[in-house]
């Protein structure tokens, strides 16, 4: 009897652990992506990830005070930031790379859509 509710136990964490959504992915990498292309020192749109407590924080630059923050989430190959105001959603190029497939219909930012973000943890 003992063997059997030892046997039980173990299979309903085997399937709590397996049932655990996997917000993993392996080539997205924490730190910060700035969106590609000419602008001004400090007004580079950016998104910084958190894959530690699977957190971001998104602006229209560093010298801007107005910034996003919120979870994020990884679905197939995309990733789905969940801000204060709208959803952002991100293909997963590569390991360096991002673009912006839902800019969550502009309401915050006006970012076009199919912007690339490059990974650096450079301030640029």
């Amino acid at each position: 009897m003992k063997k059997l509710a030892l046997c039980l136990v173990c299979l309903i964490i085997l399937c709590a652990t397996a049932c655990k959504a996997d917000n993993s992915h392996p080539d997205l990498r924490s730190g910060t992506y700035y969106m590609s292309g000419y602008f001004e020192s400090g007004s580079r749109p950016y998104i910084t990830l958190s894959l530690e407590d699977d957190t971001f924080r998104m602006g229209e630059g560093q010298i801007l005070s107005f910034s996003e923050f919120g979870s994020f989430e990884i679905a197939e190959n995309n990733l789905i930031v969940k801000a204060r105001f709208t959803t952002f959603t991100f293909e997963i190029k590569d390991s360096k790379t991002l673009i912006l497939i839902d800019n969550g219909n502009g309401e915050t930012f006006d970012f076009a859509e199919n912007s690339e973000f490059i990974f650096s943890n450079d301030i640029i």
